[in-house]
């Protein structure tokens, strides 16, 4: 009766046990859920790679610094002007966010900003005449070309 007992208790932590294994997902691999998320560390220095000027800067309110469908951005100067950094958990949070982005500017408004989406990432950034736009767009479009490598390789 004991030795049935035992193998009861002995069963049942088995059976408890198994159920209640979880995946723990590594800090340092960017690769969630089958998406790559990147990080603030990987868009700066694809940025500064293409040799722009790029700081950490505190902006306002009126510099698109707003929440996104509760995600707060990163804020720089590139080359003087505002941009923001957004890091969403997944890329259909970033849409939403875009969406969110869109709904809250009026039509004018709008037309002067340029929104970057790649995988998790959200870059917003005034558009100026002076060319920054193309190599901003060039830097983001070579990391989301080397994503896109990494995932079929």
């Amino acid at each position: 009766m004991k030795i049935q007992k035992s193998l009861f208790i002995f069963i049942l932590t088995l059976v408890l046990s198994a159920c209640n294994q979880q995946t723990i997902e590594d800090p340092a691999d960017p690769w969630v859920n089958g998406e790559y998320n990147l990080s603030y560390k990987e868009i700066e220095d694809v940025i500064e790679e293409q040799g722009l000027e790029l700081k950490e800067a505190v902006l306002s309110n009126g510099d698109f610094m707003s929440e996104l469908n509760g995600v707060e951005p990163k804020s720089y100067r590139l080359e003087g002007n505002p941009l923001s950094v957004y890091l969403f958990p997944a890329g259909a949070e970033r849409a939403e966010g875009v969406k969110s982005f869109e709904e809250s500017r009026t039509g004018e408004e709008l037309e002067k900003y340029r929104a970057y989406g790649i995988e998790n990432v959200l870059v917003i950034y005034v558009d100026n005449a002076n060319g920054i736009n193309a190599k901003l767009s060039e830097a983001l479009g070579k990391l989301n070309k080397q994503i896109t490598t990494s995932i079929y390789n």
